[in-house]
């Protein structure tokens, strides 16, 4: 297991990236800050059949909460490259290469990588899917935690990269 930092320089798009360099697994499973996954999660990743996966995580504002579940929790199904998360994800190494990693530009770190890099993976031809089985649980970031960048997302100056990859495809985004 390679463990990668954020901290300092490095935002969430260049450490994946460099994660997928380093990794010597045929699977890259990423399981972002304040998430906490099933005991048998991994096990289960690796007995699935090649594919992007996100796998559904419920919130909590504190401890003894009972998970508020995100979409993904309704039901397993193919899922279209805006739907495709990384918070809890998974997909193969390989795959991942060559659809070109995650854009270390587009987003820096506020979540466009999971659409740039679910778009590329479905023109790509690979499939994208949610398993609802496999599940995690999140400390809600907004009730834990300042983050530092919290007030700096711009959707604007976000939004004007997207131009660059969607060939036609309408994204519609809720602010």
């Amino acid at each position: 297991m390679i463990e990668v930092n954020t901290s300092g320089e490095t935002d969430f798009n260049q450490a994946m990236n460099r994660m997928i360099n380093r990794a010597k697994g045929e699977i890259i499973v990423s399981v972002q800050d304040f998430i906490g996954i099933q005991e048998t999660a991994l096990e289960e990743i690796t007995k699935l059949d090649p594919a992007f996966y996100t796998y559904p995580v419920g919130k909590i504002e504190k401890e003894g909460d009972t998970p508020r579940w995100d979409w993904r929790k309704e039901e397993s199904r193919d899922v279209n490259f805006m739907e495709w998360e990384i918070c809890f994800g998974s997909a193969p190494r390989e795959w991942l290469k060559q659809i070109g990693g995650f854009d270390e530009v587009l987003d820096e770190a506020w979540g466009f990588d999971n659409v740039n890099a679910g778009l590329r993976a479905s023109l790509a031809g690979y499939p994208l899917k949610c398993i609802n089985t496999i599940t995690a649980v999140a400390l809600d970031h907004d009730a834990f935690m300042e983050h530092p960048l919290k007030h700096k997302r711009d959707l604007v100056l976000h939004n004007s990269r997207l131009d660059d990859f969607r060939q036609g495809v309408s994204i519609n985004y809720v602010v």
